[in-house]
């Protein structure tokens, strides 16, 4: 889903970007994404998820006002669903977690229940593995969840995304290669694509792109991301790290992210030589094309506009920089947590 607007997360406080120009909001949302979602709706809205401190959903429109909910410890993921939203809530229990959603309407007003029935691939209890599910995508007639995987025995193992009807069984599943992280669903719905990562050896880290059809579950993406340009030029000793995706069109995936080499063992990772590249997928044409990037480039953008170049940059992990009329303004900490595409012109 498009987003209205551009959200920011302030020193744990959110602010929404409508027309360029900022609100704060004063509602709190975590600096890290383990503490809190920002997820887009339609109609020109945001639902904001705090599951630590306040335990709220929000949903709020361009004045920055909206509707707001409690909601109980366990509660850590939603996923935007037609006008509504739905959140996953975890128990644990002996053996696992018993898990099950909650449907909201575009008002926030509670809908109904349903609880999912266990995987019969879920972790096994004689694993050291304390996980909760995580809800990754909605749809009207299905909800993708997150789970470790049996191989999932330290953070950062393989996961299991596995597909619910909406009376709460399960009806197929795909493996990920750990986390999964910037899940983006194509503009039709019927695919989405998002990163599955994974720590190696410090300091390696396995980044790998996955791209899915949410009908079939059928993996059309899997491969471990690198440029083969860079692949070419050493491949003993590269890793690539996704930085976001976007999808342009129903079968047309952007994804930017970086290659960086470990050294030979006397350099660190600070040492490390990155190169920033450009990816354009076609996944169910399985064709791509790979472009070395500028510096200026490579960093995640948000338009602000009206100007072409009134942008919101995210800099590093911590750090925004908010460019307006050619004045530059320096945020942390901070985040970018909703991006607004450019438009056209300024492409």
């Amino acid at each position: 889903m498009s987003a209205p607007f551009a959200v920011t997360i302030e020193d744990g406080q959110v602010t929404i970007w409508p027309g360029g120009s900022p609100i704060k909001t004063n509602i709190p949302v975590g600096n890290n994404r383990w503490e809190g979602e920002v997820v887009p709706l339609k109609e020109s809205r945001v639902a904001l998820l705090n599951s630590l401190e306040t335990k709220k959903i929000s949903v709020v429109d361009e004045s920055g006002r909206g509707h707001s909910v409690d909601i109980t410890s366990g509660c850590d993921s939603i996923a935007a669903r037609e006008d509504g939203i739905v959140l996953l809530c975890s128990k644990e229990v002996a053996g696992g977690y018993e898990t099950k959603l909650k449907i909201f309407n575009r008002d926030l007003g509670p809908e109904y229940e349903v609880k999912l029935l266990e995987p019969a691939i879920r972790v096994t209890p004689g694993s050291n593995y304390d996980e909760p599910p995580t809800l990754i995508a909605a749809g009207a007639d299905a909800v993708w969840v997150s789970y470790p995987s049996e191989e999932a025995r330290s953070r950062g193992g393989k996961r299991l995304l596995v597909k619910f009807s909406m009376d709460g069984k399960p009806s197929g599943f795909t493996p990920i290669e750990g986390w999964i992280l910037h899940p983006a669903i194509s503009p039709n719905g019927r695919l989405i694509a998002f990163e599955g990562h994974a720590p190696c050896a410090v300091p390696c880290v396995v980044s790998s792109l996955h791209v899915i059809d949410l009908e079939s579950m059928q993996q059309l993406w899997s491969s471990t991301y690198a440029p083969p340009a860079a692949r070419q030029n050493m491949s003993d000793s590269l890793d690539f790290e996704i930085a976001f995706m976007r999808w342009k069109s129903d079968d047309d995936l952007l994804v930017l992210g970086h290659t960086y080499f470990r050294g030979n063992g006397t350099e660190g990772y600070g040492d490390a030589k990155d190169q920033h590249w450009r990816r354009s997928i076609a996944p169910r044409a399985q064709t791509l094309s790979d472009e070395l990037l500028e510096s200026q480039e490579r960093e995640e953008v948000s338009w602000l506009g009206p100007g072409c170049n009134d942008v919101i940059r995210m800099q590093s992990d911590q750090t925004l920089v908010i460019s307006r009329n050619g004045v530059e303004t320096r945020i942390s900490p901070a985040r970018l947590a909703v991006a607004v595409e450019r438009p056209a012109e300024c492409r």
